[in-house]
């Protein structure tokens, strides 16, 4: 079994993947560290892996995701446009996440221009979206999330 999803598995665009995306599971939380700055093929190829991940993991209300960002963050205006539309595919398909957090240094590249965008694409969609400077301030968002489902 696969113990992990990567856009370099999904390999069949014209152009070469730019960026780098796995995503890992530990417990209730996917884990997915990221790398960019991305191009519309490697956007592409993260929705494969996405959907490849939740079909073979399986999904649920409480699904929830943590995404470590590292150098960069960057993508055209197209990668962007086929990320929003492979989103909201992915919640048709298997439904909205629970929690969504991003871990990004303030450093990473275009931390504050694509914040701005992914805010307006998450609120459309209903995801609960947090950002954090530390994978621990993360872990304690969304395990707070993930256990106000489950409280009386």
């Amino acid at each position: 079994m696969c113990d992990k999803y990567s856009i370099h598995q999904f390999p069949d665009h014209r152009f070469g993947l730019h960026g780098r995306y796995k995503i890992g599971k530990d417990g209730e939380i996917f884990m997915i560290p990221v790398e960019g700055p991305f191009n519309l093929e490697s956007v592409i190829a993260m929705g494969k892996a996405r959907h490849a991940a939740l079909s073979a993991w399986g999904s649920s209300d409480s699904e929830a995701w943590i995404v470590i960002f590292q150098t960069s963050m960057m993508m055209s205006l197209e990668a962007l446009e086929a990320y929003a539309a492979g989103l909201q595919k992915h919640v048709q398909v298997f439904g909205p996440r629970h929690a969504l957090a991003w871990v990004a240094a303030s450093d990473v590249e275009g931390r504050s221009i694509m914040q701005e965008h992914f805010s307006r694409i998450f609120s459309r969609l209903g995801i609960p979206w947090q950002v954090f400077e530390e994978l621990s301030g993360a872990r304690a968002w969304v395990q707070d999330r993930l256990n106000a489902r489950i409280a009386p």
